[in-house]
């Protein structure tokens, strides 16, 4: 993984086990002249994920103690008037990047799609054909902000992500506390259990053999 030496990154946090991989993997590779910023974006239909982040975030400073992981950084997206999923993460990315002027890359964890023999088994939700290819860049700049981001998943699915939770001897817990599930209030019994269902839940299944 490309990271610097000095200043900051940010890294972006969903709640989901994405993310969360690509955290501790960085916290165990970064020199600790690199402060890290955890970002996230939320919308108001779900209400678990901030929880959880906060949660992962104690630990993270637990178990690397000698490095500065600064506040999470929240982008409520709905309060901004954004509309659009895709234009979230280019608005979120520049307001952090005009903030603090030592951010120099940010860090986000998607990842990959396996073929489409088993992405077809999940329903119609986010059939991304770079992602199945794996033709994704690892960088990336926003089409409409300019903002720079870095993800070096993106050529990895979610079973390499699960081989990569194994190698960093993460807690087994995480896989049940972490939130992949794509379903509201209603169909989740307000956000204690997965729905089973959804596309995020079926590929979180196949990569980690649990919702």
């Amino acid at each position: 993984m490309d990271l610097p030496d000095s200043g900051m990154v940010g890294v972006g946090i969903s709640g989901g086990l994405d993310s969360l991989v690509l955290l501790f993997y960085i916290c165990d590779i970064i020199s600790p002249n690199v402060s890290i910023l955890p970002m996230q974006s939320i919308g108001s239909r779900v209400t678990n994920t901030a929880s959880i982040t906060k949660g992962i975030l104690s630990d993270a400073r637990i178990k690397h103690p000698n490095l500065n992981i600064k506040e999470i950084e929240v982008f409520h997206w709905e309060e901004d008037g954004i509309n659009e999923q895709h234009e979230i993460h280019g608005i979120f990315d520049k307001k952090m990047y005009e903030k603090y002027k030592d951010l120099k890359i940010i860090i986000t964890g998607l990842t990959a799609l396996p073929s489409w023999n088993i992405v077809n088994t999940w329903g119609s939700m986010y059939k991304d054909e770079k992602r199945v290819n794996k033709t994704n860049t690892i960088y990336q700049v926003h089409h409409a902000t300019g903002a720079k981001t870095y993800r070096p998943f993106a050529h990895m699915d979610k079973r390499d992500i699960a081989l990569l939770f194994k190698q960093l001897d993460l807690p087994e817990r995480y896989i049940k506390e972490s939130w992949s599930c794509t379903y509201y209030a209603e169909r989740t019994n307000n956000y204690t259990e997965s729905c089973k269902i959804c596309y995020h839940c079926q590929e979180k299944k196949w990569a980690f053999g649990q919702y």
